[in-house]
């Protein structure tokens, strides 16, 4: 993760933070296996203007091969 990536992570209230977020991709490692961040661009594309963490319980990853992913779907509750 770079550091501009890190910064988008922090909001005016200060409850994230870029420590958090490594945190929850640490626990979401150890819980799952592994978990994603959903970048969001702007409308014509861009510099990412927010991260989103995704626990991977609700992301199902769809394949046609079975080797490489061709699609991920979020499916929150």
């Amino acid at each position: 993760m770079s550091d501009d990536d890190r910064r988008l992570v922090v909001n005016p209230s200060g409850e994230w933070n870029g420590s958090r977020l490594r945190a929850y991709l640490a626990a979401g490692n150890a819980a799952w296996g592994g978990s994603y961040i959903l970048k969001v661009r702007g409308r014509f594309g861009g510099r990412p203007r927010e991260l989103w963490w995704l626990d991977l319980a609700h992301v199902e990853v769809k394949s046609q091969s079975g080797r490489q992913a061709d699609e991920y779907v979020y499916n929150p509750p």
